[in-house]
């Protein structure tokens, strides 16, 4: 559903990598879904400080050890945001790296997020941690104090120098690293593993694409998207081990923990490969929905969305999760005055978890909202769409991404969100297949099982042969046709019009006038009216349109049912037929 509420605003080649996963360990998230708790705060030793206590040791014991310039690289800080519009103005800025948590103290027990505990509970969002180079230091836009002056040296290269000063203060502060990459027999690592989710439809874990992976080391954060199959590997090598994170966020997304701010998934600190299982057979954890939300919106706006056009706001969009609460989901309209942009809830009105896959069509169907809002090109437009014609073409979205998703995943059968089983007598009439119905090619009135067919199938004339109602048959040696008035035929060879009555014009004889209710056909050189279905369901006879197609054509100027049908009629494919058009739109139009 959509509430109107703001004004619009516009919206390397991964390199393939030979990767055994049966080579390293294999983390289930399944435990993970807690806070974090820290514990003791760490001596700091990239402080300027104790790097240049660090290099007065090394330079009094050795003579020939290179002078060194030891003064402000960075700064730490810690960003304490009041409300949304500060928090959002600061986290928009993607070229840093914000943590829920601080960076100096250790880790007892890792978990989704962090928020301090003795933050005034009116204050939605813990403050915000960071590192930032001095050079890029601007005027913060939320209450900020620096908590450090850094001195953060290039550990990646092959100064052994810089080693010896890095190994020496951390030394002094007592952080050395009990196990170090030495012990691997190796000088360095890049930091790779794979990131799979469950999927419940197709009961297996599969690879989580476009997902940044971090890995942290004190103040240091390296990243790296995952390529298709999951895969990462940090560009940078690294000596010791680092902190592994996913932060749900992209450019153009950011998926929210409630009120709570960002969401997060916090791994383990290693030197090992991070190969990351979320979720599982059963699983409930809200990681594995924020993985489907991901997924959503990582296809609109990265992968093929099959001729869909891609949500182009110049902000992003702001997807928030809420584990805990009951209904479907909520779109607030693209705006920035209101936070989120999309609110997507765990349970259903029993109380219990949605499926992963509904979790995902439910974010597909907030995304095509949306995409509409901004295809409209204002709010002011959107809002005088009927909600018909705007949950429907949301539902069409949901059927044709969610279609396309299972579709690359090797299950072409997906058919959860197709509505073929919804029916006039239900309460809802404005979550409809309207739009599912112009692009496939299934009648429900009459292929669903347990239908109630009224006892005359053929009430506008004909006989009922077991499928359809039979009018004729043209007289031999001729070749039977119809148009949108008239069933005829075409004359003999010889000229003249053998059917009893037929009249001779311009385009064959004319056998008689096609009913203005039915929908005529030929079959086997037979004139036929199509049978009457269940009347509950609607009688689809159009087909072809395809959704990509409605979006690019006229869904700017589609409002409701009779502004619909008139674009329909316009750009209707040729076998497409206007009485087929009006008759299926009018069963929408009479609910």
């Amino acid at each position: 559903s959509i509430l109107l509420v703001a004004t619009l605003h516009s919206c390397k080649k991964e390199e393939a990598e030979k990767f055994n996963l049966a080579q390293t360990t294999t983390i289930s998230a399944r435990d993970n879904d807690e806070m974090m708790v820290l514990g003791n705060q760490l001596q700091n030793p990239y402080s300027v400080t104790n790097m240049q206590i660090a290099y007065q040791n090394l330079s009094a014991g050795n003579p020939s050890f290179p002078a060194m310039e030891i003064t402000t690289t960075h700064r730490y800080l810690k960003f304490s945001p009041v409300d949304t519009l500060q928090f959002d103005k600061l986290v928009a800025d993607t070229t840093i790296e914000f943590y829920d948590h601080p960076l100096d103290y250790e880790i007892v027990k890792n978990g989704h997020f962090y928020r301090e505990p003795e933050l005034d509970p009116s204050i939605p969002f813990t403050p915000q941690y960071c590192v930032i180079p001095i050079n890029q230091f601007n005027q913060p836009s939320a209450p900020s104090v620096v908590l450090a002056e850094l001195y953060l040296p290039n550990e990646h290269g092959e100064d052994p120098y810089i080693e010896a000063l890095v190994d020496e203060a951390l030394r002094i502060t007592n952080n050395l690293d009990s196990g170090t990459i030495y012990a691997k027999g190796r000088d360095k690592y890049n930091p790779e593993g794979k990131i799979r989710t469950w999927d419940n439809f197709v009961n297996d874990y599969i690879p989580l694409k476009h997902v940044e992976v971090r890995a942290t080391r004190w103040f240091e954060t390296r990243t790296k998207i995952t390529d298709g199959n999951g895969y990462f590997k940090i560009d940078e090598e690294f000596k010791r081990p680092v902190n592994y994170s996913i932060k749900w966020e992209r450019p153009q997304f950011d998926i929210r923990r409630g009120d709570m701010g960002q969401a997060f998934f916090n791994g383990p600190k290693t030197q090992d490969n991070w190969n990351l299982n979320i979720g599982g057979s059963g699983s409930d954890d809200r990681s594995v929905k924020y993985a489907a939300i991901h997924r959503a919106a990582a296809r609109y706006f990265y992968d093929d969305i099959a001729g869909l056009k891609r949500i182009g706001c110049d902000f992003r969009l702001t997807i928030s999760y809420r584990h805990e609460r009951e209904g479907l989901g909520t779109n607030f309209s693209n705006n920035r005055g209101y936070i989120p942009n999309i609110e997507i809830v765990g349970k259903n009105k029993s109380g219990d978890y949605w499926d992963v896959d509904k979790i995902l069509r439910t974010t597909f169907h907030e995304l095509g909202h949306s995409s509409h809002v901004e295809k409209m090109g204002n709010l002011y437009r959107f809002g005088l769409v009927s909600k018909q014609i705007r949950e429907s073409w949301a539902d069409a979205i949901e059927w044709h991404l969610s279609r396309k998703e299972y579709f690359d995943l090797g299950k072409p059968n997906y058919s959860r969100s197709d509505k073929q089983d919804w029916n006039k007598d239900e309460d809802d009439h404005e979550y409809t297949p309207l739009f599912i119905d112009l692009s496939d090619d299934y009648n429900q009135s009459k292929e669903n099982a347990s239908l109630i067919f009224p006892a005359n199938r053929c009430p506008e004339g004909g006989t009922f042969d077991g499928q359809n109602c039979f009018i004729a048959s043209a007289p031999t040696g001729t070749n039977a046709f119809h148009n949108e008035q008239y069933f005829l035929n075409t004359p003999l060879t010889g000229g003249g019009c053998p059917y009893p009555n037929s009249i001779s014009t311009s385009q064959g004889c004319r056998v008689m006038e096609i009913s203005s209710n039915a929908i005529p056909f030929i079959y086997n050189n037979s004139w036929y009216y199509s049978s009457v279905g269940d009347e509950r369901y609607p009688p689809d006879q159009v087909s072809n349109y395809g959704i990509a197609i409605i979006e690019d054509k006229f869904l700017y100027n589609a409002f409701g049912i009779t502004s619909l049908k008139s674009k329909l009629k316009l750009y209707k494919p040729s076998y497409v037929s206007e009485k087929r058009i009006e008759i299926l739109i009018n069963f929408y139009g009479g609910l």
